[in-house]
């Protein structure tokens, strides 16, 4: 039987499974638009670790990933927002 336990210890955060301990590394990614690009800075200064995506529809390949921002070739609209999701983590995938 294996357990799951969860640890923190000054900089350093551990899943440990049964006997043995497997650092993690959580990727944060913050949904935007181009319209509140504005914000992105603030954003990014939060967490080294986050990632921001938005949509350009008129990017020639199917992403870009650039300074941490990740341009989708997908509409940036309410309406796309699960086409923008899906390709996101497509994208993230594929890093």
């Amino acid at each position: 039987m294996s357990f799951i336990k969860y640890s923190k210890t000054l900089n350093t955060n551990k899943i440990e499974l049964g006997w043995s301990c497997m650092p993690i590394n959580p990727l944060i990614v913050i949904m935007s638009c181009r319209k509140n690009s504005h914000l992105w800075n603030n954003l990014k200064n939060c967490d080294k670790t986050c990632i921001i995506f938005c949509g350009d529809p008129s990017l020639k390949t199917d992403y870009v990933y650039k300074n941490r921002i990740l341009y989708l070739k997908c509409e940036d609209t309410y309406d796309h927002l699960p086409t923008k999701v899906y390709m996101m983590i497509w994208a993230i995938l594929k890093l």
